[in-house]
């Protein structure tokens, strides 16, 4: 019992800094999927429509959970406009907005994004997948403020 305590105050204790720094900086890439100089860049990209708008996260795992979830979670509770979730073990990916982004970043828009980023997926870019994520939401969302209808 000691054991499984001590098991998930480890987990909790992990995932915490996880998106407490996915909101300070808007690239975690835990699984090493950028060179320095990528995420350099990228950092300058996410950040053209201001602090907490957009963010990639890259996880060696999600450990069980669902990446929607995760990624939904993460954009509510880290205040994150649009984040884009990557975990290598599931080979699976997700592009979510919170709520309040919602009407510029909607079903559609993210369906439109994640399009264009799949063939940057299925190669191996993921740098191109993210700039890719990062030049349509930036795009989507020009001219935008947050909470005044458009």
């Amino acid at each position: 019992m000691k054991k499984i305590l001590c098991l998930l105050l480890v987990v909790l204790a992990l995932a915490l800094p996880l998106r407490v720094s996915a909101a300070a900086n808007p690239v975690v890439d835990e699984a090493d999927l950028l060179t320095d100089e990528q995420e350099y860049e990228l950092i300058h990209l996410l950040g053209e429509q201001g602090v907490n708008t957009l963010a990639v996260v890259t996880l060696n795992s999600l450990d069980g959970q669902d990446i929607e979830d995760y990624a939904e979670e993460l954009a509510e509770t880290a205040g994150i406009g649009v984040v884009f979730v990557i975990s290598m073990a599931e080979r699976k990916w997700c592009i979510t907005a919170a709520a309040e982004y919602k009407p510029v970043i909607d079903a559609y828009v993210i369906d439109e994004i994640s399009a264009q980023c799949v063939p940057y997926l299925k190669s191996g870019d993921y740098y191109g997948a993210f700039e890719t994520f990062a030049n349509c939401c930036n795009s989507y969302l020009e001219g935008f403020v947050l909470g005044q209808s458009n």
